[in-house]
């Protein structure tokens, strides 16, 4: 019995996940005034490949 209950926590957690990843942008900000941590961050990650023009990310320079 238990590990029913566990485990239908345990998928309604996961679709939970799934449905606010794939929420509009402008729900979640919306969400961001009811509770500050269900807000998007400030600046989500490095912006992407090239965005820094760092080492790593940027593409060779020509010599």
């Amino acid at each position: 019995m238990w590990q029913e209950i566990l485990t239908g926590a345990i998928v309604a957690v996961a679709a939970i996940a799934l449905l606010w990843r794939f929420l509009p942008q402008r729900c979640r900000a919306r969400a961001a005034s009811v509770h500050p941590a269900l807000g998007p961050a400030a600046k989500p990650g490095c912006g992407g490949c090239n965005a820094c023009g760092g080492e790593r990310c940027a593409p060779p320079r020509k010599p």
